[in-house]
């Protein structure tokens, strides 16, 4: 799939199954339109990494730093505002 909006669409239109954030489908599994079901192995969360020059922190950067350091900056809402095209 190209993106998550597409794998998700296709999930929808009943072409298949695979995984996707709970975010993204809380929505339409309260909707009845897709079943969350429990795997065997579930995958491992991922690690993520980011660098930055320190010495030339500039207003964007230090707002990047202080979002990616805050847990709940992925929220159901973000999930929701993503999707909002579907």
């Amino acid at each position: 799939m190209p993106c998550l909006q597409a794998k998700l669409e296709a999930q929808l239109a009943g072409l298949g199954c695979g995984f996707l954030p709970r975010s993204v489908v809380a929505h339409f599994e309260a909707l009845g339109r897709l079943k969350a079901l429990e795997v065997e192995e579930p995958r491992q969360a991922k690690r993520y990494y980011a660098a930055w020059n320190t010495g030339d922190a500039g207003n964007a950067v230090n707002w990047w730093v202080d979002r990616l350091g805050n847990a709940d900056f992925i929220t159901d809402e973000r999930a929701k505002e993503f999707m909002s095209g579907v």
